[in-house]
């Protein structure tokens, strides 16, 4: 990601904080913050420490986590990055599935085996495709 300042980390993690709160995870500790994270990636699972360092401003995660995390907590990557404003960049409460039926959602696919998690967030990604071409429509 290249190099990032004190500032840059520290404005991170307040966004990061912000985003979990509205969609209910505060307090969010590191260990909640990566076993939730783990849940919804398919990539490598993110450590105790990553997500710790995430919450105190130590580190950004990757574009691709990024995107993960922005996803989950219904903002937009870019604003979560880098704080810039824009119509889809505060958080879409409005969007943003009921807190119990996501923990559900997020418990069940989380007893799946890592095959069938994947294959689960291929259909999400399809239907969210096929959603956005018949509201492009």
């Amino acid at each position: 990601m290249g190099i990032t300042t004190e500032q840059e980390r520290a404005a991170f993690s307040q966004r990061l904080a912000l985003a979990l709160g509205q969609a209910g995870m505060q307090p969010c500790t590191s260990a909640k913050l990566a076993s939730e994270f783990n849940r919804i990636h398919s990539g490598a699972p993110v450590t105790l420490h990553a997500a710790r360092k995430w919450l105190i401003g130590e580190s950004i995660p990757t574009q691709e986590k990024l995107k993960v995390l922005s996803a989950w907590l219904g903002v937009s990557s870019v604003w979560l990055r880098y704080g810039e404003e824009s119509e889809t960049a505060t958080p879409k409460k409005s969007l943003r599935v009921d807190e119990k039926t996501q923990r559900d959602l997020n418990e069940k696919v989380s007893r799946l085996s890592r095959h069938h998690r994947q294959i689960v967030m291929g259909m999400v990604d399809f239907l969210l495709k096929l959603q956005q071409k018949q509201n492009n429509v």
